[in-house]
């Protein structure tokens, strides 16, 4: 849980260092209306990092021996449906940035990519390995759209 708040953290105060407007300064409601789409990207970047984090602990579940996981706590296939209710909530959200028409269909386009490759990974859930793979491969294309939908 930690890993995955940090990461949407690097969002967040990324994005707030860019929501200056030229002389430095920034009412309240310039600075939330720039972060709207950074919080969404933050928290897309939270689930699909926290469905990550779960799946290494449930791959790692017999070698944990001196620490109590969350796999170990609520068991494998809770895990599992846990990872998959923060995948697809990820998913669900991933298009908001088109629909505030704060991104293009370029984004729309290469996160729905990413959108079917997290989708995937939920297929792999009991192989838990190649499902963190494919997962990492998925936030590197979300990432990829982030930056595109961000440029363009």
């Amino acid at each position: 849980m930690v890993i995955s708040i940090l990461v949407a953290f690097v969002f967040i105060f990324g994005g707030s260092s860019l929501s200056r407007n030229v002389t430095g300064i920034t009412t309240m409601k310039i600075f939330l209306d720039g972060m709207k789409i950074i919080f969404v990207l933050a928290g897309m970047a939270f689930l699909a990092n926290l469905g990550r984090e779960i799946i290494k602990d449930i791959e790692d579940i017999e070698g944990d021996t001196d620490r109590v996981t969350l796999p170990m706590r609520i068991g494998i296939k809770n895990a599992g449906l846990i990872v998959s209710g923060a995948i697809i909530l990820s998913v669900i959200i991933s298009p908001i940035p088109y629909l505030l028409r704060e991104f293009g269909s370029i984004y729309l386009c290469i996160i729905g990519l990413a959108d079917a490759i997290f989708i995937y990974s939920i297929i792999l859930l009991d192989k838990p390995g190649s499902a963190s793979k494919i997962i990492k491969i998925g936030m590197a294309v979300a990432l990829i759209g982030f930056v595109v939908g961000g440029i363009l």
